[in-house]
């Protein structure tokens, strides 16, 4: 079998010059290998056409094969080899290139075998002074391996397989010679192995597709509904055509799944035939399961195309959890006329299911992709190199967040906002949706999408992905009954749905007109992050673009929107295929805090002249159009231990159902109206991420009978306060200041009473009136007035929510 193998080989050597191999030649004959990882590529002493060539047998005096103990192997103060060299022939080595077999003792683990051959070639490198090694495998249909350790590799080494070395020693004469005579032999093309080179041998794009383009059953689906992802290797062929050909499952002879020892494989590489069905892999797409019971005799993706290869197939899916690692080595020794792939595990059982359900006849074709240089159609559209350089920051946006069916009846949560992550498949242009008019319409409501029962089951991906439902039916009836939804996809309701742009694919046949996906919960004490989604698709080749646009959201924020509530989206509007940064971001004070240039400063009045007579502040866009001035006790506050926090810190959906959301800064005990009516409640600006935006706070605050809200910064700068859209109209003014001043007042407050006086406000800017600027200064309307107007207004409240 071996020979007709080669025969093979030689005839396809000379015709394919840029195929990747590692041979050399005796006389007329040629003989591939497989060399083993080294410095370089190519050496002086090893890569020469009058290499001498000295055979060193591997018995003792008496000619018997020595099985030492493995001990031997693994103890630092023993040397030894468990089949020894012939001391005569080692004597020959020095300056030349040794042959030598590996043992074919039965060792307990293919390890201890890779230590023996490390053992050799350190002794023949170092005592014997050797300028390479052509290693032979001592058993037939063993396929050479890497075995090179780190000491190992300093020394030039090719490995063939036992029927190469039986026709090396019986082409030279080895085999018939009482002592063997050294040869010549022309080592021009032993090309070694380096991972350097392996990585340059990468193709470009590595990721391509395979497709089922036929229905596999009559009156089937015509194919799969998308492409399967497929990962390219260094040792394909660098050009082939595209084929198409039947599935095969490969089974391993039972010989090679159930071996579990180093002499168990001997017997599975001994076997002709080591997959039950080897015969139905010829003209076909073989598929192996490494994730289902594999052989532990075969380890390596070359290992797998060259038993492909010699089955007869054309072409290989090697099925694995981990599908994104490119599989090498570029000097596979043999030449490969089929591609070789790996595909996600989801996909093989999408494969499997096919088949399952395929009339005989038809069978599921594959349809693997051309190659041409080594290069395969793109999976994945290729990133414009100006995206590539953007700051990663403004890969980064917002969704704005309002809560339909508020039914706190306490002024809190009506709206917010959640960082977002883009697809850079997006549409170049899009309008945005716009923040809602009526919050009783069904503009913008999202809708948490369910998968179907088979969707939702991991070990029922291929059921899933090959029906035409997907989507819990109540969910797509509800989605179809609303105007502009948008469907929310939390990634861990759906295991069968790897990539980004089948979860597109689901939201554009729901004629959603956006998609946010729900990233996957973090490990315990990680940040949850949003991510800019890569271009994916069945047609990226042609620059696929998705008609609507999509994001991705962090668990955290995530979590609110599944709360059961009803809530519209805001999205940006888009331009070149990116958000416009301005949008959301500004309706929702995202970047709040500007220049104080906007609005000028603030100056407040202070009973505490030695914190700041004239305490300058910052104002808010938000604040009422018209107020008069008044004077308030200040109220220190914090938020509570569930709502307060930085924004990897907090559990926001457990402050959105909290009633307590701020406490009282010295005692702890909870804000009540009481604690607020007629007063100025004053607060850090750090750790209120989950209240976002700050006009929520101010709004609680108002809700509960506060006259004013002055926030301390977390710097020394006072800033105008930006927020143009809001669910609710705030009467109570805003001011911020510096935190070095805003410390010192807070200090004093906690423990004391201090009263501030806040300026009027007209047209929606604060002034300051001619004059005193003291307490006692009374303008049209006094504080009491003021305070008795806010008390009128909260009775009135509260009998409406009564009634």
């Amino acid at each position: 079998m071996g020979s007709v193998r080669f025969v093979s080989a030689c005839l396809f050597l000379h015709a394919i010059v840029a195929e990747p191999l590692s041979y050399f030649l005796f006389e007329d004959e040629t003989f591939i290998c497989q060399p083993q990882r080294y410095e370089t590529p190519t050496t002086a002493a090893w890569n020469t056409p009058d290499q001498t060539l000295t055979f060193v047998r591997k018995v003792d005096a008496d000619g018997e094969t020595v099985c030492q103990p493995e001990s031997c192997l693994t103890d630092s103060e023993t040397s030894c080899d468990t089949t020894e060299l012939n001391a005569d022939d080692l004597a020959k080595v020095s300056g030349t290139v040794a042959v030598i077999q590996g043992s074919d003792c039965l060792f307990e683990s293919e390890e201890y075998f890779a230590l023996d051959y490390q053992e050799k070639i350190l002794k023949l490198k170092v005592e014997w002074k050797a300028v390479g090694i052509v290693f032979a495998e001592p058993f037939n249909g063993k396929i050479g391996n890497f075995l090179s350790g780190k000491l190992a590799e300093k020394l030039p080494v090719c490995v063939i397989e036992l029927a190469t070395y039986t026709r090396l020693i019986y082409a030279t004469g080895w085999a018939n010679q009482a002592v063997p005579a050294k040869k010549k032999a022309n080592f021009d093309h032993a090309l070694l192995y380096t991972r350097e080179e392996d990585e340059n041998r990468v193709p470009i794009p590595k990721i391509t597709k395979a497709e089922v383009l036929q229905p596999w059953k009559a009156g089937g689906p015509d194919g799969l509904p998308f492409p399967l992802l497929a990962v390219t290797t260094t040792f394909n062929p660098r050009d082939i055509p595209s084929v198409s050909a039947k599935l095969v499952v490969a089974e391993w002879a039972p010989q090679c799944a159930d071996a579990e020892t180093y002499a168990a494989c001997v017997l599975c590489w001994g076997l002709d035939k080591p997959m039950s069905n080897y015969d139905d892999m010829a003209n076909s797409v073989m598929l192996l399961k490494l994730y289902a019971k594999n052989s532990r005799c075969y380890t390596s993706g070359f290992q797998y195309a060259m038993l492909a290869s010699r089955a007869g197939s054309k072409g290989l899916l090697i099925a694995t959890d981990a599908v994104f690692g490119i599989y090498g080595m570029y000097l596979v020794p043999e030449i490969l006329t089929m591609s070789t792939y790996k595909i996600l595990k989801q996909h093989a059982e999408v494969l499997e299911f096919a088949l399952s359900e395929a009339d005989q006849d038809l069978g599921v074709v594959v349809t693997l992709p051309a190659v041409t240089g080594s290069v395969a159609p793109a999976y994945l559209a290729e990133i414009e190199s100006d995206d590539l350089s953007k700051d990663p920051t403004e890969m980064v946006t917002a969704l704005g967040v309002w809560v339909v069916d508020d039914t706190s009846a306490n002024g809190w949560g009506s709206h917010y906002y959640c960082l977002a992550g883009q697809a850079l498949f997006n549409p170049l242009t899009h309008p945005g949706i716009a923040p809602p008019t009526d919050l009783a319409s069904t503009h913008g409501i999202i809708m948490h999408a369910m998968p179907t029962p088979a969707c939702a089951n991991s070990s029922r991906c291929g059921e899933c992905l090959t029906s035409r439902n997907h989507i819990d039916l109540d969910a797509l009836i509800s989605l179809r009954e609303n105007e502009e939804p948008i469907l929310l996809i939390d990634l861990e309701d759906w295991p069968c749905y790897l990539e980004y742009i089948h979860l597109t694919g689901l939201a554009i046949e729901a004629n959603a007109s956006a998609l946010v996906l729900v990233n996957e919960r973090p490990d315990p004490g990680q940040p949850s992050y949003v991510y800019t989604m890569g271009l994916a698709g069945h047609s990226q080749d042609d620059g696929w673009r998705s008609p609507i646009p999509v994001f991705n959201i962090d668990y955290t924020c995530g979590e609110r929107l599944i709360d059961g509530k009803r809530y519209m989206i805001h999205t940006p509007p888009l331009a070149n295929g990116l958000a416009v940064r301005d949008d959301v971001w500004d309706a929702f004070a995202i970047n709040n805090l500007q220049s104080k240039e906007e609005l000028g400063e603030a100056i407040l009045k202070t009973s505490e002249t030695e914190v700041c007579d004239r305490c300058a502040a910052g104002q808010a866009t938000f604040n009422p159009r018209q107020h008069a001035w008044f004077v308030g006790e200040l109220v220190v506050v914090k938020p509570s231990a569930v709502c307060g926090g930085s924004y990897f810190e907090v559990d926001c959906l457990a402050c959105d159902r909290s009633v307590d959301k701020f406490l009282h800064w010295t005692s702890g005990a909870p804000v009540l109206a009481a604690d607020l009516m007629g007063k100025i409640a004053v607060l850090k600006l750090r750790g209120t991420y989950c209240m976002h935006p700050f006009s929520n706070i101010v709004s609680w605050m108002q809700h509960r009978g506060a006259v004013g809200v002055i926030y301390i910064n977390n710097d020394e700068t006072i800033y105008t306060m930006v927020q143009p859209a809001m669910p609710y109209t705030l009467t109570i003014p805003t001011f911020n200041l510096p935190l070095t001043t805003g410390d010192a007042l807070l200090n004093k407050a906690k423990d004391e009473v201090v009263e501030m006086r806040l300026p009027s406000i007209v047209d929606g800017k604060a002034v300051t009136p001619e004059g005193s600027l003291g307490l006692d200064v009374r303008d049209s309307s006094t504080s009491d007035e003021l305070v008795a107007q806010k008390l009128l207004d909260q009775i009135e409240r509260e009998l409406k929510n009564k009634g």
